[in-house]
């Protein structure tokens, strides 16, 4: 813990870099001799990005220089930036910390934007960022067949044997049955999101993520998310407004700087991304044939999908289609070469023991679940909050209004959402300290479609 080295106030918004270098893999003597500097004061700003989206982190920092880091550093994507901060929490009076001596927070410096002189001795650039595990994926190649294994392992062993990453993995859902599964020359990024796409739960789930954030990588369904958050509790935030309260003063609220909201509905961007159906085509190179196969999940069926605030749509006021009475629904085409069968009789029948993928399906179910967490969405800026990671399910109360009479009226965006994105900022305030700010987006699949109670 870095309390014996910290001056800052003991507030929500403080922060501590315990330890930011810059380490050239290639580079000039002067440059290797200042990869032992520890660049704190150089530091401006730092900001760190989370997306469910995203396999990997990406950032900026931003620094003041005057130690000639820009003449003896290429920043070409040959250099890594080496990171150790720390982050108050006012209620534990302690702080938590993110990367160690052994094991810090490492990001490639991939290219220098805004290079400009601010005096004869000192100059202000930024360098974009990326971990250093996404950086290199792009030179290497999977070709390898695995055999009765769990996506879940496989995924790890590519981490691990295919990027050398020693990352841990803060959060890893068990898959259904083992597949064999041969990977075609991909990169270990293209392998994971197709190892994504055939993922499947015990209760028959196919929306699988995979993402990192500050806490470690995590490979997860979005009904896993939903389903965690129903058994524990959840971070409230509100924002206080001069002349409102939130009527709900016994609650540990995390106080919002802004909560900005926006809602609707695209039905056009809704039926071209394939929410309502996928159709498939399997082309068989082999037998020179194609086997269309159709798959549409019935609003029957998804109506008992659970929502973020622990109802099931069957219990709310339904989504378009369902509302609007019988429809036909449009599709959405994905062509595959697939491997898991082939129509040539001299070749035999399809293999018994590999299963089908079922991507049609996923695809189907992931639209449907994506494009409902977008009738609604909030936008947040927290002080002090790196717990309020992409993935994570949030209760928000919005500061209420004022009716006639004086009666307060719970606004409709309150709710549970989930954390889409997130960004982490660490920003110097001129005086030698530093200041943690969350903003993050949301979206919600309840508020929108829920009975007013």
């Amino acid at each position: 813990m870095p309390e014996t080295n910290i001056n800052t106030p003991r507030s929500n918004k403080s922060a501590v870099i315990n330890m930011c270098r810059i380490v050239s893999r290639f580079g000039t003597e002067e440059s290797y001799a200042l990869a032992g500097l520890n660049l704190v004061q150089s530091i401006k700003a730092i900001e760190l990005y989370e997306d469910i989206f995203t396999a990997s982190m990406t950032g900026t920092a931003t620094f003041k220089d005057s130690s000639s880091l820009s003449t003896l550093f290429r920043l070409d994507g040959t250099e890594d930036l080496h990171l150790i901060f720390s982050v108050f929490n006012p209620e534990t009076q302690q702080f938590r910390t993110y990367g160690s001596e052994t094991q810090p927070l490492v990001f490639t410096m991939y290219a220098q934007n805004h290079r400009t002189r601010i005096t004869a001795g000192s100059e202000r650039f930024e360098v974009k960022l990326v971990s250093a595990e996404l950086y290199g994926a792009g030179e290497y190649k999977i070709s390898k067949t695995y055999k009765n294994q769990f996506i879940e392992d496989i995924i790890q062993d590519i981490m691990k044997n295919g990027l050398n990453s020693n990352k841990k993995f803060s959060f890893v859902e068990k898959t259904k049955t083992p597949i064999t599964m041969t990977i075609p020359f991909l990169t270990p990024i293209q392998a994971i999101k197709l190892l994504c796409m055939h993922g499947q739960s015990e209760t028959q789930e196919t929306n699988y993520l995979f993402f990192e954030t500050l806490d470690g990588f995590q490979f997860r369904s979005i009904r896993s998310i939903i389903e965690e958050s129903l058994n524990k509790n959840i971070p409230t935030i509100s924002q206080t407004l001069a002349g409102t309260r939130t009527g709900r003063d016994t609650e540990k609220l995390i106080n919002a700087d802004e909560i900005e909201i926006s809602a609707g509905y695209d039905s056009l961007y809704a039926m071209t991304h394939g929410f309502f159906a996928s159709t498939t085509y399997a082309l068989d190179i082999l037998s020179g044939t194609c086997k269309k196969d159709v798959t549409r999940i019935s609003d029957d069926q998804y109506k008992n999908k659970k929502l973020i605030n622990g109802k099931y749509l069957s219990e709310a006021t339904p989504i378009y289609p369902y509302r609007y009475g019988n429809m036909v629904n449009p599709t959405s085409k994905l062509f595959l070469i697939p491997t898991t069968e082939n129509t040539v009789k001299t070749f035999g029948i399809k293999d018994p023991r590999i299963h089908d993928n079922m991507i049609a399906k996923t695809l189907d179910g992931r639209n449907r679940e994506l494009i409902s967490l977008q009738l609604r969405t909030i936008r947040a800026i927290v002080s002090g909050a790196p717990e309020l990671n992409a993935g994570k399910i949030v209760n928000i109360i919005y500061p209420p209004t004022i009716g006639a009479g004086g009666t307060k009226v719970d606004d409709i965006a309150n709710g549970k959402y989930m954390i889409i994105s997130s960004k982490h900022s660490i920003l110097n305030n001129g005086h030698g300290e530093f200041l943690y700010e969350t903003v993050f987006e949301a979206g919600t699949d309840s508020n929108a479609v829920s009975k007013r109670t």
